[in-house]
């Protein structure tokens, strides 16, 4: 058996589709994590961001203003 430039050369279809298919699931699988894990850092920093005023739906009660003289 010789050694050709293309590794695939000698593969069934089958096996060149199977190849395919798994390569390109593993791009979309990747790039869902991604998407998935930038989308929770931007929860939790939402999060973060609006401990200081309490929770959604929940009035925060605030000391009244001062007036200034």
């Amino acid at each position: 058996m010789t050694m050709t430039a293309n590794p695939d050369a000698g593969q069934s279809p089958i096996v060149l589709y199977s190849r395919a298919l798994q390569a390109y699931t593993l791009q979309l699988w990747t790039e869902t994590l991604r998407k998935t894990e930038e989308e929770e850092q931007k929860r939790r920093s939402l999060v973060v961001a609006r401990k200081d005023s309490g929770p959604i739906g929940v009035k925060v009660k605030r000391p009244p203003p001062t007036a200034h003289s």
